[in-house]
């Protein structure tokens, strides 16, 4: 029994002195290690010796090198490399500098260098290479170890993680394709529900009216139209999403020549701008392409919401007539009762013959008019019943019903001899119709009554 006390008393003295002498060769190695602050330069080679780079992120390797200045992906040559990208990560790369510089270290494990946390290569125009490893954070957070391939007993500490300044994605690191800028649009086309043509002149006999349904001629709501042309015409890139997408890819997006919305600006007869839109993504963002290409990209929701929902049903004019009345020559209007007839040139003919009268008559004329002064002005009631005429404001467009009888007609020549016939029938106990070029408008049936009251008291 003492024997054995005794055998486990000398094996416990022998673990503490092997132990003890483990620890004194751990202390003896931290102290082989010199420490200097300051700033260090990690290599004399500078951005033209660099060839290229590679790196590992996520499960996916970055392999990039340079031929003649220009950076190419080393395994898919038809990768669209972003050169302006490429050569900041290689100047990054250059220009890191070090804070600490550790020499004669024997044991890189301890600063989490047997396996780096990430490690980017660097291919020399000597055909060398220097692989930078980085390791752990500082124990004080003030920096990251790294360590050169070709300096196997020196660590450096750097301030910025060598991981965050390679984290861009490989769609971070594409160059993305240009949309074209288009000036002037002649003509806006959106898959099937929208085709609108701009008409430099108006073709009818309201001045002011130049875009119209490319298929029908219907006029439409210029400042509407013009607002859908800014939209299109504003669209830019927000994300790319894919450089070389199949054409399962496509389809996912909703972006294949069958699925996707085409949208089409004009100038003249040539199309300034193709874009394919697509589906939405988890954002909310719509997925777009340009035509033969395989780099699908994401573009802002609220830049293009309009465009997506834009159609001829929204677009229509809801303006009935919109000639001033300084471009009236006549206006006939005709009730089942009455008929009243207006002619805005007549009147300034007569002024003009009155400027031209005796000094006598515009004595009287001065007289008269400093008269007038203490009077209410009065409004000219041709003008107040053409103002009303042009005022109303269609609640709907009529495609099919039958009409009742007519209630109220116009025709209407303007100054440059052209005539149109407005005709309003019965339709229901709350709307006319309004017939003019070939349209057919809902109009107030309150509002159209009224302007016939007008018509037959003036009359």
């Amino acid at each position: 029994m003492k024997r054995s006390v005794k055998t486990l008393l000398l094996f416990c003295v022998l673990l503490i002195c092997v132990g003890g002498y483990w620890l004194l060769q751990q202390q003896s190695s931290v102290d082989t290690v010199s420490e200097t602050t300051g700033e260090f330069d990690l290599n004399a080679k500078i951005v033209d010796d660099l060839t290229g780079m590679s790196w590992v992120k996520d499960d996916v390797t970055y392999d990039f090198v340079k031929t003649d200045g220009v950076w190419a992906k080393a395994d898919e040559a038809t990768f669209p490399v972003n050169q302006d990208a490429l050569n900041a990560l290689a100047e990054d790369l250059l220009d890191l500098t070090a804070t600490r510089k550790l020499e004669d270290v024997t044991s890189p494990a301890d600063y989490g260098l047997a396996e780096p946390a990430f490690t980017v290569t660097a291919i020399w125009s000597d055909g060398t290479s220097t692989d930078y490893a980085m390791g752990d954070e500082t124990p004080f957070s003030d920096g990251y170890y790294l360590q050169l391939s070709d300096q196997s007993d020196v660590i450096y500490t750097i301030a910025t993680s060598l991981s965050s300044t390679f984290a861009d994605t490989l769609t971070d690191l594409a160059q993305k394709e240009t949309l074209p800028e288009v000036d002037t649009v002649t003509r806006l086309a959106l898959g099937d529900s929208l085709d609108v043509t701009w008409s430099e002149t108006s073709r009818g006999i309201n001045p002011e009216q130049h875009w119209y349904d490319t298929a029908t001629g219907e006029p439409l709501t210029d400042a509407d139209v013009e607002d859908l042309i800014t939209t299109a015409k504003g669209i830019s890139w927000d994300t790319l999403v894919a450089t070389s997408a199949t054409e399962e890819d496509l389809s996912t997006y909703g972006l294949t020549d069958a699925e996707a919305k085409q949208l089409v600006l004009y100038n003249d007869t040539e199309a300034a701008l193709t874009l394919l839109l697509g589906n939405e993504d988890e954002n909310g963002d719509i997925y777009a392409r340009l035509p033969d290409s395989t780099m699908v990209y994401t573009v802002a929701a609220e830049d293009v919401s309009s465009l997506m929902s834009a159609s001829l049903d929204a677009l229509w004019s809801k303006t009935l007539l919109s000639l001033p009345y300084d471009q009236l020559q006549e206006a006939v209007f005709t009730t089942s009762t009455t008929s009243r007839v207006l002619h805005p040139q007549a009147g300034e003919d007569a002024a003009a013959d009155d400027a031209a009268s005796s000094d006598t008559e515009a004595l009287a004329t001065a007289t008269d008019a400093a008269t007038d002064e203490e009077t209410e002005e009065t409004v000219d009631p041709d003008e107040e019943l053409w103002n009303s005429l042009t005022a109303l404001q269609a609640t709907d467009r009529l495609t099919s019903g039958t009409l009742g009888n007519t209630v109220l007609s116009v025709q209407v020549t303007d100054v440059n001899g052209l005539t149109v016939t407005l005709v309003f029938s019965e339709y229901d106990v709350d709307s006319y119709v309004a017939t003019m070029d070939g349209r057919s408008l809902l109009m107030s049936a309150d509002e159209v009554d009224k302007l016939v009251r007008t018509v037959k008291q003036g009359a």
